[in-house]
């Protein structure tokens, strides 16, 4: 008979983490039984080792996938997550931990007795292991969301994660070049159910130079990289989805091309930084993207205002 809940991990090089991942894991008290499946991608440090050690401490609750070359976090996330087998899958990446020892409790109880809903999320804290700065996420957090919520920004730490098994047949085929996995994966959920917010803080996300988000926005290029998947992902879910979210997908395509626009400014490119404001304009006619268009076509050296008031804008969204 399968567990109730699979716990779905991926893992690269986490020597560091790995432990206390497995660890917040194994700690839980449950009435149900619960598996933890852990695709570890041919890391190059201790992590292999660290984790069939931990397979042999925990034999019956740990399935332990080991690939023999490296398959990619897509992939490995894709693999790992087929070889879940129980009625609920909970989240939680190698490098991220559960702090409340009744987490899987909690939110499996809730999503067993409310049928409408399709996802469970709550609270956690954001420990950025670089500059040592803690702080909660979802700030501002309503209690319920929607799919059509989710199109507009991705508010579900991956870690704090619980849904309903099976609400879709298999990945489809985009799902293996998307640059946002988990995204993508709460999408296809939403778009069976609610989406349930406790504000209880149950995990820690940690944020470091080996993780997928620093990486991504560590320059210019590898942003400008991430958002273009994201057009891709989401001109992807649009066909998937029949074109019937079309005005709230290509809302967030022109949303996408914009901040492209502007990280065009910040690398000093003018010329694509035209370009992608007039390919925004193109999803969706906005007023105020559309006052970016002259200065940087007219007004000398304007992509320095531009990026002087982008920088303000962050700022006092930071304090805010």
């Amino acid at each position: 008979m399968p567990p109730k809940v699979s716990i779905c991990m991926i893992t690269y090089n986490h020597e560091p983490y790995i432990q206390q991942a497995v660890e917040g894991i194994m700690m839980q008290e449950t009435n149900f039984d619960y598996e933890l499946v852990i695709g570890e991608d041919c890391s190059t440090d201790k992590t292999r080792e660290i984790v069939k050690n931990l397979k042999a401490k925990f034999p019956d609750k740990i399935k332990l996938l080991l690939p023999e070359h490296n398959l990619g976090m897509m992939k490995n996330f894709i693999e790992t997550f087929q070889s879940c087998s129980g009625k609920y899958i909970a989240l939680c990446e190698g490098d991220d931990y559960w702090t409340d020892t009744f987490k899987l409790q909690k939110q499996v109880d809730f999503l067993d007795q409310n049928a409408e809903f399709s996802i469970s999320f709550h609270r956690v804290i954001q420990k950025n292991e670089v500059t040592g700065r803690e702080e909660l996420s979802n700030k501002g957090q309503k209690p319920i969301s929607t799919l059509e919520d989710l199109f507009k920004k991705n508010f579900l730490c991956t870690a704090s994660c619980v849904f309903r098994h099976g609400l879709f047949k298999e990945c489809p085929d985009f799902f293996y070049n998307t640059g946002a996995g988990d995204w993508v994966l709460h999408m296809l959920n939403a778009a069976h159910g609610k989406i349930a917010y406790s504000d209880e803080v149950m995990a820690v996300y940690r944020i470091h130079t080996g993780g997928a988000i620093f990486n991504a926005t560590s320059s210019y290029q590898n942003l400008k990289r991430a958002l273009l998947k994201d057009v891709y992902t989401f001109s992807s879910i649009n066909n998937y989805f029949g074109n019937r979210y079309n005005d709230l997908i290509k809302s967030k395509i022109a949303d996408i091309y914009k901040a492209i626009s502007l990280t065009d400014i910040r690398s000093g490119d003018k010329k694509e930084a035209k370009k992608n404001i007039y390919i925004s304009l193109n999803y969706k006619f906005s007023l105020k993207t559309a006052l970016l268009v002259l200065p940087l076509a007219y007004i000398p050296k304007s992509e320095h205002i531009l990026l002087s008031i982008s920088k303000l804008k962050s700022k006092l969204k930071g304090h805010s």
